[in-house]
């Protein structure tokens, strides 16, 4: 018999895209947990969101319009970006719908400093 024991850090970051925003995991928030907002952004041609923290001082002293970042709802067993508006244009981009929520890998990526969101499986 091989058994091959549970180890924590092997759990893997999701993020759920619902209707009204995006939730992360409890794994997936770990690299979120002194954010206060985030910056999203959309890689079309390698099928990924790109989420990059923003401390409390980073967001109150970005020069650009603070509407280019989306605060964030944090909880002890997830963190949740609500935008509507965000959800409508990853569905036009990556054509999937949100009536329906769906799960897709989150992992952070320790150069760029960014969680990536996986649209290729969408």
């Amino acid at each position: 018999m091989v058994i091959e024991w549970f180890k924590e850090n092997l759990l893997e970051g999701f993020a759920t895209i619902e209707k009204h925003g995006i939730v992360l995991n409890k794994t997936a928030s770990k690299c979120l947990e002194y954010a206060t907002a985030v910056r999203v952004g959309i890689d079309k041609e390698k099928k990924r969101v790109v989420l990059k923290a923003l401390s409390l001082d980073e967001y109150q002293n970005i020069e650009e319009n603070k509407e280019n970042a989306l605060k964030l709802s944090v909880a002890t067993s997830y963190t949740k970006i609500s935008n509507t508006a965000l959800v409508h244009r990853l569905e036009e981009i990556f054509g999937f719908s949100a009536g329906r929520s769906i799960k897709i890998p989150a992992v952070f990526d320790t150069k760029l400093n960014y969680l990536i969101l996986n649209m290729k499986e969408v």
